[in-house]
């Protein structure tokens, strides 16, 4: 994304936030328009299914009505993501104790636990544990931009291989290799931190 673009984005983000500060209730259908396709890929990603996902997009929608104020966030798109994600992980926990499955999200953190000693169920929250949180992004800051993506795009998207490989241009085999080194690398750098050993 060019400077001007980034601007205009910021403007936008800007406008809708100022919305929900006011109450109004287009701030809903604006963030919508603009974020709702990325909030329902997400939550499709974590959830497995279109009602559950939509649902999800609703919810995370109510819940920055519910926290825009006090919160005004500065990128609304990460802020909505953010929320999206959590809600759709909520979802997955009930649906998955009622035995309706996980699918793709379950597997993804379930990949992600294996480099984490001791992960027992956690790695789900990892990312907003701040000791955590800052060797993750340390760890990844050290990584190409690629890797950087592929990690985000399986453990943060809860993208699927073959989604992630059709993105980038490489091969599923060539994804899983560079997940299974970047968790590998990840688990020596936590275990060097001292954190979940």
């Amino acid at each position: 994304m060019d400077d001007k673009t980034d601007v205009q984005v910021h403007m936008e983000d800007v406008g809708i936030v100022r919305l929900f500060l006011g109450r109004d209730e287009g701030a809903l259908r604006e963030a919508g328009e603009k974020y709702g396709r990325m909030m329902g890929r997400l939550a499709r990603n974590v959830v497995g299914n279109e009602s559950d996902a939509e649902e999800c997009v609703s919810d995370a929608l109510l819940a920055a009505w519910n926290s825009i104020p006090p919160h005004e966030p500065e990128k609304l798109g990460p802020y909505l993501a953010r929320l999206t994600r959590n809600v759709s992980l909520k979802r997955l926990r009930r649906n998955t104790a009622a035995k309706r499955g996980g699918g793709v999200a379950l597997l993804s953190l379930g990949e992600l636990e294996e480099c984490i000693p001791g992960g027992d169920g956690i790695a789900e929250d990892l990312a907003e544990e701040g000791e955590a949180a800052r060797v993750i992004n340390e760890f990844l800051s050290g990584e190409s931009r690629t890797k950087r993506v592929i990690f985000v795009r399986r453990y943060w998207h809860m993208d699927t291989v073959p989604d992630i490989a059709a993105m980038t241009g490489y091969s599923e085999g060539k994804i899983k290799m560079i997940l299974m080194r970047m968790r590998k690398k990840l688990r020596e750098k936590l275990e060097k931190e001292g954190i979940f050993v």
